[in-house]
């Protein structure tokens, strides 16, 4: 199986999340929006990162691991907040429990894995200034595995897990982002009313995910991740994802993605954005070289009334692409709900 590692960040829920073997996020908002679950799949690791208290001062640590036995789901039953009208706004959720092979019952400090990221091995969290900006920080495998060795180290004797965990039993209610509060009507169809709705379905239909990149055979994979903390360029890279292809039982990193998505039509400022993020990720992806990275844009698909707008734009990416590898695509939702994207040449 080929697992992802998380880390899950709660100030207030661990306890709860660890009662009820839940972790939840709402649907809209930067912090704890439905694209930060959309990532997550069942078999995957995750660690939490919270607070504990010790006298009268607070410290962060980490505990874990945990593995995610669902994928993200819906269910508004109250489990950590009675504040949205009987139904709890942190409803979109994935079902974990501790895993069986070695649980652990004592957290590592948080400095532990800032001692980590100051000697160069974990990476993906290097400039992520708090995690209190996110809900979900995705993890490249050496840095989970380098985080589960620690928790390890500080729980060499394997606990059995009492937990019973009260939220196992709760209904999995598959989410439908094309529900019609997340489209808008335009021409013979619809786009997406948020940006983080058309992550989201990007991140839940990985096909997709594959057909934009430029590398395709049978043996090739992806590892996919999201919101990747930039700092210096400025905001979170929407996705990335790694390409790797199968050879002789092991796999290989030939190429990578990163993917920028907007919710208005492209223009040219998205280009000089983008550019940004492609030097950026060669500086955060394993053994990844800048002309090894493909840059794509995807935004919807741009109205009848801005033909002059699309061919500024269209002259400003023949640019771009004479120095990066950048291509840039049109989304469209079909009346009949069929997801389709083209280039722009």
């Amino acid at each position: 199986m080929n697992r992802n590692f998380h880390i899950f960040i709660t100030i207030k829920y661990y306890e709860t999340c660890r009662e009820y073997g839940l972790f939840g996020v709402s649907e809209l908002g930067k912090k704890w929006g439905i694209n930060q679950l959309a990532n997550v799949n069942k078999g995957d690791i995750a660690f939490f990162f919270t607070t504990q208290k010790i006298g009268k001062r607070s410290r962060g640590v980490v505990y874990g691991p945990f593995e995610v036995i669902s994928d993200p789901f819906y269910n508004d039953e109250v489990v950590w907040s009675n504040k949205n009208n009987g139904k709890d706004p942190y409803s979109y959720r994935v079902k974990i429990k501790a895993l069986s092979e070695h649980f652990c019952i004592n957290p590592i400090s948080i400095q532990r894995i800032y001692d980590l990221r100051d000697e160069y091995k974990i990476k993906s969290i290097l400039d992520t200034s708090s995690f209190s900006e996110r809900s979900v920080c995705n993890l490249f495998m050496d840095e989970g595995m380098l985080i589960l060795e620690a928790l390890l180290q500080n729980n060499f004797q394997n606990i059995k897990d009492g937990a019973h965990y009260k939220g196992h039993s709760l209904i999995e209610h598959d989410f439908n982002l094309f529900e019609a509060k997340r489209l808008k009507k335009i021409h013979n169809g619809f786009i997406f009313t948020r940006e983080s709705f058309l992550e989201a379905y990007l991140l839940r239909n990985r096909n997709l995910l594959m057909n934009l990149s430029c590398y395709q055979n049978k043996n090739t994979v992806l590892d996919v991740y999201n919101q990747i903390g930039t700092y210096i360029a400025g905001g979170n890279i929407d996705v990335v994802t790694l390409i790797k292809e199968k050879l002789l039982d092991s796999e290989f990193i030939i190429g990578a993605n990163v993917i920028e998505l907007k919710n208005e039509p492209l223009e040219a400022d998205n280009l000089h954005q983008l550019k940004e993020y492609i030097e950026w990720t060669q500086r955060i992806l394993p053994r990844c070289k800048k002309e090894m990275i493909h840059g794509i844009l995807v935004g919807p698909k741009f109205g009848e009334r801005s033909n002059q707008s699309k061919e500024v734009f269209k002259i400003e990416l023949k640019h771009f692409t004479e120095f990066y590898n950048i291509k840039a695509f049109e989304y469209f939702i079909a009346s009949d709900l069929q997801f389709t994207y083209e280039p722009i040449k």
